[in-house]
């Protein structure tokens, strides 16, 4: 789905009413959106089980690397209650930024320039082997010019973040023109073969001819 979206195509107010109603928090700022929710963890007793039955034996191996060691700490502040990790989007006219964070640690940190922002993408895809094509289930994407970000947001919430964060984007480069991130047409990415080309109405995939998803 192109960026560059028409803002009265997606409402900020809608899926910022749904997303609130879900547990979600969002902050409105002046010149950004900052989105925030849980990560889901496992509870306190399936910690001690995993931590005593399965963790505690490789425990000199696990010290050796630093995502053994994280895996670790994550397992001992899940068995004595916590609070769970955070996952945060921060909406920006120039930047779109996503990080996880628990306690002091930031993790996961990506930040995508928005010159370098191509689309958000939300929904299903295809993955390919010798022998078969199978359907992997819908996904949220941010999608630039170096690649791709996957948001770890649940299925039932997937079009209303995507929606968020179109129109949270929109609204906020229109109210910063001099940054220059309105002008020109809209690219983007096939989901089946990922041939980058200009979005229009009724236009086609110029390398394998699938639809674009403009409507």
């Amino acid at each position: 789905r192109p960026l560059l979206t028409s803002p009265e195509m997606r409402s900020e107010e809608a899926a910022t009413h749904v997303l609130l109603q879900s547990g979600w928090q969002v902050e409105r700022g002046p010149d950004s959106v900052l989105v925030s929710y849980p990560v889901s963890r496992v509870g306190r007793i399936v910690a001690w089980l995993i931590l005593i039955f399965l963790v505690c034996p490789l425990v000199p191996f696990l010290f050796l690397f630093a995502s053994g060691r994280r895996m670790l700490g994550d397992l001992w502040a899940d068995a004595n209650g916590a609070p769970p990790p955070r996952a945060y989007y921060e909406i920006r006219a120039g930047s779109i930024e996503t990080r996880t964070v628990r306690g002091d640690e930031v993790r996961e940190r990506s930040v995508i320039d928005g010159a370098d922002l191509l689309g958000i993408v939300y929904g299903p895809s295809l993955t390919w082997s010798k022998h078969e094509m199978k359907r992997v289930d819908p996904s949220l994407s941010l999608v630039s010019t170096g690649g791709q970000v996957t948001l770890g947001v649940p299925p039932q919430l997937g079009s209303a973040v995507r929606d968020l964060i179109t129109a949270a984007t929109v609204r906020l480069r229109t109210e910063r023109p001099e940054l220059g991130l309105l002008a020109g047409p809209s690219p983007t990415r096939c989901p089946w073969c990922s041939q980058l080309y200009v979005l229009e109405p009724g236009a086609r995939c110029p390398s394998c001819g699938a639809p674009g998803l403009l409507q």
